[in-house]
């Protein structure tokens, strides 16, 4: 039998670099991505330049006109083609085109910055992975099963150095242990190594703890890495609200039914959301809905600053100022475990999209009723939506 302590060493950080280097290697295709469009920000402001330096003879309504290129050393004669469809004069195109080359100016440079940074840890992961590799390839065909003394100072100085980068790469690995301390703390260890069953795919589930607060957010990973939360219940949906959103998060909430309060944190220096990011948010909070068992669900999204708390309303209810938008959630695209956990808990779905409620009677009477009453809540809530829109009121998000 193989040494307990190379065993373990070995395959936990094996497990946790593979792991930190695909979320940066996706964190990069999503920075590129940025890049790109960050770099499109002269061809957007040579057009905002050009309608505005013609504006004298752009009828209003001309979707295609030979316009001059002052620019130019020439002053050449170009084609120019408008959007009428979106914008009302052609003045309005060139102050929108200018905003937009502003936002692309700021955020090329920091993109910059963070692709540089990024690059590093992919390397410096790379590193130590082909360092790890060659170790475990040595030990192996060494035929030993016991370490040497200097294989055990090499094997420590792989952990040590890896636990004390793992804040710049988002390596998750455990503080490090010499053979002597592993010994006392190997049952403990190989337990929290089983039940965490490796760190896998960053879309799965981290564990959930009780914080002392008393809150038991659900975390997830975005496809491009942002931390998602996702309340439990009424509590958890208070804090996301009023004490874990910031600034340029974003919230989101089924539309028109009781649902989780989810959370996708944007923190300064951080990537934006990209589409695949936003599809994944809306598609928890289908899932973690009454929407559930929908084939889709409106989605509507919020910034934090738009949040506000009515007053004497209940723990989790929530009104909005003003909505970012709305999007489609799919609550079946979720991830297959997350499925197969609501079935084991007796509230899942089956492949139809219909309820499932493990054949359990008691269950499908309370379905049924649940059921009722939401329709009962639908039907109010319409007729209260009518209500506000006329007393320019807004909806009430909750989790009841």
């Amino acid at each position: 039998m193989l040494c307990p302590y190379y065993t373990y060493t070995s395959t936990t950080l094996s497990a946790a670099i593979s792991t930190a280097l695909e979320t940066n290697n996706k964190k990069q295709a999503s920075l590129l991505n940025e890049q790109s469009k960050a770099e499109e920000c002269e061809a957007v402001q040579y057009r905002a330049n050009l309608i505005l330096s013609n504006l004298w003879q752009i009828p209003p309504g001309t979707r295609q006109i030979t316009v001059t290129d002052w620019e130019s050393p020439g002053q050449e004669d170009v084609e120019l083609t408008l959007d009428v469809d979106k914008y009302n004069t052609p003045n309005e195109e060139a102050d929108a085109l200018f905003l937009q080359a502003r936002k692309m100016k700021r955020g090329s440079s920091v993109v910059a910055e963070l692709i540089a940074k990024n690059f590093k840890n992919c390397e410096y992961l790379e590193k130590m992975e082909r360092e790890l590799a060659i170790f475990r390839r040595d030990f192996e065909d060494s035929g030993r099963l016991r370490l040497t003394e200097m294989e055990e100072v090499s094997l420590l100085s792989i952990w040590q150095r890896l636990h004390g980068t793992s804040k710049k790469t988002g390596m998750k690995v455990s503080n490090p242990l010499t053979i002597e301390e592993f010994a006392e703390e190997r049952e403990k260890l190989e337990e929290s190594s089983s039940s965490e069953g490796g760190q896998g795919n960053t879309k799965k589930r981290r564990k959930n703890k009780t914080a002392p607060d008393g809150t038991t957010f659900r975390y997830f990973d975005s496809p491009s890495g942002l931390k998602v939360v996702v309340g439990r219940n009424r509590r958890d949906n208070e804090a996301i609200c009023f004490r874990v959103a910031r600034g340029e998060d974003i919230w989101m909430h089924a539309r028109g039914c009781p649902g989780a309060h989810v959370l996708i944190k944007v923190r300064r220096g951080s990537t934006k959301p990209t589409d695949e990011d936003l599809q994944f948010c809306a598609n928890l909070a289908a899932f973690y809905s009454e929407a559930r068992t929908e084939r889709k669900a409106v989605i509507t999204l919020a910034e934090p600053k738009h949040i506000q708390k009515p007053r004497g309303a209940p723990l989790g209810a929530v009104k909005l100022r003003h909505e970012l938008g709305s999007m489609i959630g799919l609550p079946h695209d979720v991830a297959e475990e997350l499925k197969l956990a609501r079935e084991e808990s007796g509230f899942g779905s089956d492949e139809s999209g219909r309820r499932s409620h493990g054949g359990k009677a008691k269950g499908k009477k309370r379905y049924e009723l649940n059921l009722k009453q939401q329709q009962d809540k639908q039907r109010e809530a319409k007729r209260k939506k009518k209500e506000n829109k006329q007393r320019g009121d807004v909806d009430f998000y909750n989790d009841d």
